[in-house]
Formats: structure tokens, C-alpha cells, sequence
């Protein structure tokens, strides 16, 4: 009996472990306090989620936050970003470059030391008429391409808006690019909106399994022994 509950601990622990271990989502649903149609995007949100409600900043979230995680936006020349409320399809609330003819503009996601990001899916809306966008890129932070959709067409704004869903991308950073070369007064009419991504810690697995077996096995020579004192 005192093997098995020995055993029944170690479970426990391990599946403590693994859920620790695992992804905790965050969701950027643009929903700011304080800000208007075409203000500069604040920098500082999204960055080290603990909560649905950060001051003026609020997220959504399933199963968890991203407390190890820093994001930024920038178009192509590092220069900031805008907001905007509705006319995206039917989002309410999104990310894009209210500047007419800019080339793109991207959204940069750094865990830090000990964590990689997993992006797990977005939202993409249209202001205007139905257009061709010219790319959808997901990249590392070594410029490795992760995701690619080239020349897509993307619906009037009358439409509903586009879901993206990921199951494999992960990275230490990763960078979404929007790119908007040749859309001239309709590239600001492209939004992201909904960004859900999580933290994983980089514990290596061998290492926690040794770990975990070892402390089994010493559970299991702690109970064998108190067993001898009785006996």
C-alpha cells in the first residue's frame, strides 16, 4: 500500500511538473483605456501578462498568462505603429500602420532566458475593399522562415475576418510581419487583432524525467526501509 501511494505522489509531481512546463496563453485583444483612432500603439502591452486587467491595459487569456514574454511593434523602419477601433471586418480593436503606402509592419514577441513563445493564432481584418496581400510571414529570431502565405486575398470589410491557427510554432522570439509593399492608400487597412501565444519553459526533459526518477526512487527506499523498522 505504501508503495503505491509513494507512486501516486510521484504522479502528482509529475504531472505538476508538465503543466508548469507547459504553454500559458495570453490573447491580445487591443482593448486599451485611454486611446484613440490612430494613436501611437503603447509599447508596454502585451509585455509580462499576470492578469486580464493591467492598469489601462486589458487581455484575454485561457489557461494561464505570459509573465516571461516581451512584445513589441515597429513598421520596417523601427518606427511605431497605430490603433484602431472598429471597421476591421467585424474585430473591435486592432493593431495596423495608419500610415498610407508604408511597406509593413511587424509584431515581435522575446520570452525570456529559461522560455521559448508559441504563437497559437491571430486574427486579420480589412478596413476597405478586398485587396491582395502581398505576405503573411512568421518568423525566428534568426530570420528562419516558420509560416509563409504569399498573395492571398484578403475580403472587403464587409466580410468576416480572417482566423489564423497554429499548433507548431515556437521559438525563443518570433516575428509576425505584415507586409504591405505596393497597397499604396490601402495599406493601412490591415489589421491584427486577437494574437493568443504562450510561454513554455525549456526545462530539458531528460533531465526533469532523471530528476523525477530519482526522487521516486527515493521515496521507494524511504518506504522500504520505515517498512524493516516496523517489521
Amino acid at each position: 500500500m505504501k508503495k503505491v501511494n509513494l507512486m501516486g505522489m510521484c504522479c502528482i509531481l509529475l504531472t505538476y511538473w508538465l503543466s508548469t512546463a507547459t504553454a500559458q496563453a495570453s490573447e491580445l485583444t487591443f482593448d486599451i483605456d485611454g486611446i484613440g483612432n490612430g494613436n501611437v500603439m503603447p509599447q508596454e502591452y502585451g509585455d509580462n501578462i499576470t492578469a486580464l486587467n493591467m492598469g489601462d491595459f486589458h487581455y484575454g487569456a485561457a489557461g494561464g498568462f505570459t509573465p516571461n514574454v516581451m512584445v513589441s511593434y515597429a513598421d520596417l523602419s523601427g518606427n511605431n505603429i497605430t490603433y484602431w477601433k472598429p471597421g476591421f471586418n467585424d474585430l473591435l480593436g486592432v493593431l495596423n500602420n495608419e500610415d498610407d503606402g508604408e511597406a509593413g509592419y511587424s509584431v515581435t514577441f522575446t520570452a525570456d532566458t529559461g522560455f521559448e513563445v508559441s504563437l497559437l493564432g491571430f486574427d486579420l481584418g480589412n478596413y476597405g475593399s478586398a485587396v491582395t496581400l502581398p505576405g503573411l510571414t512568421i518568423t525566428d529570431g534568426n530570420d528562419n522562415i516558420l509560416y509563409s502565405q504569399l498573395n492571398f486575398n484578403v475580403s472587403a470589410s464587409s466580410a468576416p475576418h480572417m482566423g489564423f491557427d497554429f499548433s507548431n510554432i515556437l521559438a525563443h522570439e518570433i516575428k509576425v510581419h505584415v507586409d504591405t509593399t505596393g497597397l499604396g492608400g490601402n495599406s493601412d487597412n490591415i489589421g491584427l487583432d486577437n494574437i493568443q501565444f504562450s510561454q513554455v519553459a525549456t526545462v530539458p526533459v531528460p533531465a526533469a524525467i532523471w530528476l523525477f526518477g530519482s526522487g521516486l526512487l527515493g521515496l521507494l527506499s524511504s518506504g522500504r526501509n520505515k517498512t524493516k523498522d516496523i517489521a
